[in-house]
């Protein structure tokens, strides 16, 4: 018997509760339509909308520190691939 699930269940668990305590609350106003498509993609993807939001989020300001990092190191003159640039950020 395999202990991993359980152990990986519990690892999740403690990280959103992390989350969870470190979290500050905000408000955004959104049109009905995209308060809607946002209803649908969670239902969807099986996260609540918060989640998703959060998620949405976070993938943003990835991808917007890796657009600032490749253009600084583009502007050095650094011949770097963009897989260069993900691992630096990751």
């Amino acid at each position: 018997m395999r202990q991993e699930p359980q152990t990986t269940n519990l690892f999740h668990s403690y990280r959103r509760l992390e989350r969870l305590k470190m979290s500050q609350t905000i408000t955004i106003n959104l049109p009905d339509d995209t308060k809607s498509a946002l209803n649908d993609a969670a239902n969807e993807d099986g996260l609540s909308e918060s989640a998703l939001v959060e998620k949405a989020v976070a993938d943003y300001l990835f991808i917007r520190r890796f657009r600032s990092l490749r253009e600084r190191l583009m502007s050095q003159g650094k011949d770097l691939t963009d897989q260069d640039v993900f691992d630096i950020v990751s």
